[in-house]
């Protein structure tokens, strides 16, 4: 067995995950946003954090909403 292939197999190379942020339910959000007048993005973003294991930033997360309620024919609350 080679150095190279000795060092190989105790040090293998890790796999690089690419993983995409998981979207949030925008449908719930825009519902929250319209049952609760005084909730706001920030703390549906937080509670979308909570429970996603790959979330978007918040800034993502707010740009992402916008382009999907454009999409969605709804206006911004």
């Amino acid at each position: 067995m080679s150095n190279t292939d000795f060092d190989q197999l105790l040090y293998p190379p890790i796999p690089i995950k690419e993983s995409k942020p998981s979207n949030p339910d925008f449908t719930y959000v825009q519902q929250q946003l319209e049952e609760f007048p005084n909730l706001n993005r920030k703390f549906l973003y937080e509670e979308y954090i909570k429970r996603t294991p790959n979330p978007l930033k918040y800034s993502q997360f707010c740009e992402s909403f916008r382009t999907w309620l454009k999409e969605n024919s709804k206006e911004t609350p």
